[in-house]
C-alpha cells in the first residue's frame, strides 16, 4: 500500500501499523464504523432527584442515572407532553412538527410525516 508522506489517509496509516506490527486483520474491518446502540428512556411526573424521598430506593432508576447521560439543566419551549416530546425526538420547533397540542386533545393534531426523526 502507497502513501502519501504529505497527506496519509487514516486507512493508510492503520494498514502501515498493521503491517509493521505483523497482525493478520485488515485495516478495512477496523476502520468500519460502528451503528450508535442509544436508548432514549423519557419519564413523566420525574422532577429532580432533589425531590424525591432519601429513603425511596430505586436501584434501576440509579443504576441507569449512573451508566448514562442525564439532563438535569433543561426548558421545554410547550408544557403538554406530545408537543414537548416532538420537539426532543424531531429537532424542530412545534411549528415544523405541528405537534401543537397532546394527540388526545382538540383540536388532534397530526404529525408532519415528512420530518426524519432521532430513529432515523
Amino acid at each position: 500500500m502507497k502513501t502519501s508522506i504529505s497527506s496519509p489517509t487514516r486507512r493508510a496509516l492503520l494498514g502501515t501499523a498493521l503491517a509493521a506490527g505483523g497482525m493478520a486483520a485488515s485495516s478495512a474491518a477496523i476502520v468500519r464504523r460502528r451503528r450508535l446502540n442509544i436508548l432514549l428512556v423519557m419519564t413523566d411526573q420525574e422532577r429532580g432527584p432533589a425531590t424525591l424521598p432519601g429513603a425511596l430506593d430505586l436501584p434501576a432508576h440509579d443504576w441507569l442515572r449512573n451508566r448514562g447521560v442525564t439532563f438535569e439543566n433543561f426548558t421545554v419551549n410547550t408544557t403538554p407532553c406530545s408537543p414537548s416530546r416532538s420537539t426532543i425526538y424531531f429537532g424542530r420547533h412545534t411549528q415544523q412538527t405541528e405537534m401543537i397540542a397532546n394527540l388526545d386533545a382538540p383540536p388532534f393534531p397530526q404529525l408532519n410525516a415528512s420530518l426524519r426523526s432521532i430513529g432515523h
